[in-house]
């Protein structure tokens, strides 16, 4: 799957895909990688990876849609 890549990428990258995140990338890395338990774990906060972008671009990208929903609600309207 990710041969190419060294363990602790490969173990970063199933952290942060929401189809693996933790169920896979945990015994992946302890059973196929042979990481202990503490590396895993750190190795595992690519989990949070997609969680820094959606909360920078939250406020902006909801700020500009509440005001192209104002603005098509008053085309309509008026």
């Amino acid at each position: 799957m990710l041969g190419s890549v060294s363990h602790w990428l490969a173990v970063l990258i199933m952290g942060a895909l929401p189809i693996s995140d933790l169920r896979g990338s945990i015994p992946v890395a302890m059973g196929i990688y042979g990481m202990g338990s503490f590396e895993a774990f750190f190795l595992v906060l690519g989990n949070l990876l997609p969680v820094i972008p959606l909360l920078l671009f939250l406020e902006p990208v909801s700020n500009y849609l509440r005001r192209c929903l104002k603005i098509q609600i008053i085309s309509t309207i008026g």
